[in-house]
């Protein structure tokens, strides 16, 4: 008998930026346990903007996923940028004949564009400075 894959790949924001901590779920929603390859369920990170693949280190064993059981990564963005750079991201798990895969984003931090605003010299009044494409969230505004 033959039953459909139900393996589920989530994480817990869509957008992750300098600080925040990157938690990725692995769950097992069907009724058969499923095996996999390695202690990290054959978990594979890459920036599919550069290619760029994190290298995840774990066991060599075979590792079994119950029904109804999750198992849970956690990475630094830090360590995640430091290796893959910003972007657009794929997590994906498989084994046993069955993956799955999701998307998050790196975003670029603000401490990088200020950096890079720091380098420019002799800016003058109303010049247009080019930067990387960045996402910037105001949570507190005060006039000089």
């Amino acid at each position: 008998r033959t039953t459909a894959c139900q393996l589920e790949i989530t994480t817990d924001e869509e957008t992750y930026e300098s600080g925040d901590t990157v938690t990725i779920t692995v769950t097992n929603d069907g009724d058969e346990a499923l095996e996999f390859p390695n202690r990290a369920l054959g978990l594979e990170i890459e920036n599919l903007d550069t290619d760029e693949v994190y290298p995840i280190q774990s066991a060599q064993v075979i590792t079994t996923l119950e029904p109804g059981e999750s198992r849970t990564f956690e990475f630094t963005y830090e360590e995640l940028v430091s290796e893959i750079g910003t972007g657009t991201i794929e997590a994906s798990v498989s084994g046993e004949g069955c993956s799955a895969s999701t998307t998050f984003t790196l975003a670029e931090s603000s401490r990088a564009v200020i950096e890079e605003l720091d380098r420019q010299e002799g800016l003058g009044v109303n010049e247009t400075v080019t930067l990387p494409t960045v996402n910037l969230v105001v949570e507190s505004w005060r006039k000089l």
